[in-house]
């Protein structure tokens, strides 16, 4: 700091700046010490390069804190250790705090049926989707009704209560019914034929929330139509008014190749049997 404020009363700004400089970085080794991460403090030089490598590495032990100051503090982008704290969030199941992470790194779709979607989604949210169609599960009623029922009764904790305490109470409740001779089937049958999302609709809502708000329509019909959902797809082209063009490629198409003209038919008359609305 003397240095610093001999520098000052010279004139010699290069000095003042490479004080600060040195101020920051003895302020990121503190930080580092007094966090108990001392053996990730690099061997070179706090350059750039060691910079990034040091916040890489606590990203990889998930210090998102401190992650996020070493990047305030060197000037680095904040980006990806936003997405890899939600990501983690998320798959940890703690779906509140996942959105709220997202919401740093991923730009917004504005309100309304107006609103301009990207011409394409970031790849980020085809990550998100991933991970919840991985992650899903077939969610027990009973267990959401335990929970809300304790929740009301405030038994425990809300903490407690949280969406990862619920995917724990989850998993015990498999294990259970496994103790039991029963085995929880994930997936369908080979042979059966199913209709609709294949999702749970807890997690098919959330997809179609990181849809809705930072998708574009193509990626939108695309996971409708992974899910079966064919009449969802037809009613967002309808309501966003979709380009024609858009409609052609997504759904007419692979309709065609499909042998599915005669579904899209009944889905387009469900919506309006005189077929009127679907006129360009």
């Amino acid at each position: 700091m003397a240095a610093k404020v001999k520098h000052a009363r010279s004139g010699l700004n290069t000095g003042v700046a490479h004080c600060d400089e040195l101020l920051s970085q003895v302020d990121l080794l503190n930080m580092l010490v007094n966090s108990g991460c001392s053996a990730l403090i690099p061997a070179e030089p706090l350059n750039g390069h060691a910079l990034r490598h040091l916040r890489d590495r606590l990203v990889e032990e998930e210090l998102w804190l401190l992650a996020m100051e070493v990047s305030t503090k060197s000037g680095l982008e904040r980006t990806g250790v936003w997405a890899a704290w939600g990501k983690a969030c998320l798959r940890a199941g703690c779906w509140k705090e996942a959105r709220e992470k997202f919401s740093h790194c991923l730009e917004k779709v504005s309100p309304g049926l107006d609103a301009a979607r990207p011409p394409r989604s970031p790849p980020l949210l085809t990550e998100i989707i991933q991970i919840l169609e991985e992650g899903a599960y077939t969610v027990d009623r009973k267990v959401l009704q335990q929970a809300n029922k304790a929740r009301s009764s405030r038994a425990l904790p809300a903490a407690l209560l949280s969406s990862p305490a619920v995917t724990v109470l989850h998993t015990l409740s498999s294990l259970n019914e496994i103790a039991r001779g029963n085995y929880p089937q994930t997936m369908p049958p080979l042979n059966a034929v199913v209709i609709g999302p294949k999702l749970d609709p807890i997690f098919y809502e959330e997809c179609q929330y990181y849809l809705s708000s930072y998708g574009s329509h193509a990626a939108i019909i695309s996971f409708y139509l992974s899910h079966d959902d064919l009449l969802a797809a037809l009613k967002h082209i309808l309501v966003q008014k979709v380009d024609p063009e858009l409609f052609l490629e997504t759904i007419y198409i692979p309709c065609l190749r499909q042998g599915r003209v005669s579904d899209l038919h009944q889905e387009l008359s469900t919506i309006d049997s005189t077929l009127e609305v679907w006129k360009v």
